[in-house]
């Protein structure tokens, strides 16, 4: 029963363990007996040879399971990432008039930072896609908090300023809009 439980705790290694004991098995099977008698251990390599073999195997495998495991969950986060970046740009680019003016309003005060309603449905929108994000847990009175932009999203806009362009009538409707939204809170 012992035995298995340091099998466990030899299998629990990280890899960077592992792979030291696969150097260290690795040299002492293979190295030439003239440096193993130098040193003073051919007659204990001889006499576990066979475990030492089996060391190396074991941590050899382990540690090249890991590192592939490592390597593919590396490459699994950097596609869901690339995703992401993709489905947060594609909602920049179909932005509500209502969007564009809470957003516009980062860039011409030359801020990071502006004072919203937590209650608005638009600011709960651009929040849910971390385009702005709450930056305070204290309000600054009733529902209105202080939000930041997201650096993706300011640095995305700053090189597609067109995506904040509204026309004529987008403008009025979100500004009339703003101002329904003034009258009722």
């Amino acid at each position: 029963m012992e035995f298995l439980t340091k099998a466990v705790e030899f299998l629990k290694l990280s890899t960077k363990h592992l792979l030291i004991i696969f150097f260290i098995t690795g040299l002492a099977l293979f190295l030439p007996t003239e440096f193993t008698d130098f040193i003073k251990l051919t007659a204990v390599i001889e006499d576990y040879r066979s475990w030492i073999g089996a060391v190396f195997l074991v941590s050899g495998v382990i540690a090249l399971i890991n590192i592939i495991q490592k390597f593919f969950t590396g490459l699994s986060q950097a596609k869901k990432r690339k995703g992401l970046i993709k489905f947060r740009n594609q909602k920049l680019h179909r932005l509500t008039p209502q969007e564009k003016l809470i957003l516009t309003r980062y860039f011409l005060n030359h801020t990071t930072s502006q004072v919203l309603p937590m209650n608005d449905g638009v600011v709960n929108e651009l929040e849910t896609y971390k385009i702005i994000s709450r930056s305070a847990s204290i309000s600054q009175g009733g529902v209105y908090f202080s939000y930041n932009i997201q650096p993706w999203a300011s640095e995305y806009l700053k090189k597609h300023p067109d995506l904040l362009r509204m026309n004529e009538s987008e403008a009025e409707f979100a500004e009339l809009d703003s101002e329904w939204n003034r009258w009722e809170g």
